[in-house]
């Protein structure tokens, strides 16, 4: 089946959303489409795919197509919405899968389509969803949480199938990885990888260091300027490492070398564009560290209970509560069989029912049933 996969993201980008629709493309072509991912082109940046491909740690060979920037930001999104209209005239898919809402509004009528919301739309996007959600070329919305689900079944009036599928994740051979050296290797090792932004919970790792001297915590990711916030103060603790942005296909050699995950969301967390998306949330993040194998300490958020069982996959604790943290952590430091269960666990966990593949064969099937698709 031919599939044209639109997407707003840039490439090569550090944002989460550009990985996502690199690993589902890739994901759809490993089980036998025909895939085209759309998306727009970062200045100076190359946009070969075997570059894009190698980047996000995905097989050589996706077809990946960039198009230009416009210049001013006035226009930019209908523009390029216009664009992808023109494309998906010319060569005909036989789905369109869509996370831009936009360019799914322009091209509804060209052939049947699949969109993907990841939060609720807001202000003028709510009326431009709603309109796209009428579209009787559309297919099937999924969302990425069962919270997300029932806030879309409240706010829409839906004629097409509502579909939960979390983020996922391609398993990795970490046998096979070789980890980064780290200094210290008699402490325990605790990562967090990810962006620095407002509610990610960096401050509580900041405070937790202080009071685990004898623990290491290495935060993988962030902004140059984000982490000069963080390192240029007098109070930083020296069992603290910022290792700055690493590229996608690389993070699980930093995963593959500690002992501890830790992903510390705040009541807050907001994405880029400052939404607070807390009420949904389905982190790459969570499916990457479960992939890894290692026991995860995590905030204790309603939606994450979708996924996570509390001492059985992880161990959920208060967001805002660092000595509940410390507890966690120095369980997981004094108990390395509990430890390494909660690790396994986990691993099984996400390998049955929380990979790429899974969640493309899943969608592309939900859509050949319809015997439209012509495969």
């Amino acid at each position: 089946m031919r599939i044209s996969y639109l997407s707003g993201s840039y490439f090569p980008s550090r944002q989460a959303n550009s990985i996502h629709v690199v690993q589902m493309a890739a994901a759809m072509r490993a089980v036998g489409h025909d895939v085209v991912l759309y998306g727009r082109r970062v200045d100076g940046e190359s946009c070969d795919p075997d570059h894009l491909c190698d980047y996000y740690g995905v097989p050589r060979g996706l077809n990946i197509e960039c198009l230009p920037k416009r210049a001013s930001p006035y226009g930019r999104e209908l523009q390029y919405a216009y664009q992808l209209r023109g494309i998906l005239r010319a060569t005909t898919p036989d789905l369109i899968f869509s996370r831009h809402y936009f360019a799914s509004a322009f091209c509804a009528g060209l052939a049947p389509f699949i969109y993907e919301a990841h939060a609720m739309p807001l202000g003028f996007s709510t009326q431009l969803t709603r309109f796209l959600l009428r579209q009787r070329n559309l297919r099937a919305v999924i969302v990425i949480s069962e919270a997300l689900a029932r806030d879309y079944q409240s706010a829409f009036s839906l004629d097409a199938p509502l579909v939960v599928e979390p983020d996922a994740v391609t398993p990795k051979n970490y046998e096979a990885i070789k980890p980064v050296d780290l200094e210290r290797k008699s402490a325990l090792r605790i990562g967090y990888c990810g962006h620095l932004y407002e509610g990610r919970g960096i401050e509580l790792i900041l405070k937790i260091a202080e009071e685990r001297p004898h623990f290491d915590f290495h935060i993988i990711g962030g902004e140059p300027r984000d982490i000069q916030r963080y390192t240029s103060g007098p109070n930083r603790s020296d069992n603290v490492v910022f290792h700055g942005f690493v590229a996608p296909g690389e993070i699980p050699r930093y995963l593959a070398a500690m002992d501890v995950l830790i992903a510390p969301y705040q009541r807050r967390i907001e994405v880029y564009g400052g939404q607070d998306t807390s009420r949904w949330f389905s982190p790459m993040k969570l499916f990457e560290y479960m992939d890894a194998g290692k026991a995860i300490v995590i905030s204790d958020h309603a939606v994450l209970h979708e996924v996570l069982e509390h001492g059985s996959t992880a161990l959920m604790v208060d967001p805002e509560d660092a000595t509940q943290w410390c507890r966690a952590l120095d369980q997981l430091a004094d108990d390395t069989s509990f430890r390494d269960s909660l690790g396994e666990r986990a691993r099984n966990l996400v390998r049955e029912r929380y990979t790429w593949q899974g969640r493309a064969e899943r969608i592309v099937r939900m859509f050949a049933e319809t015997g439209e698709s012509g495969i």
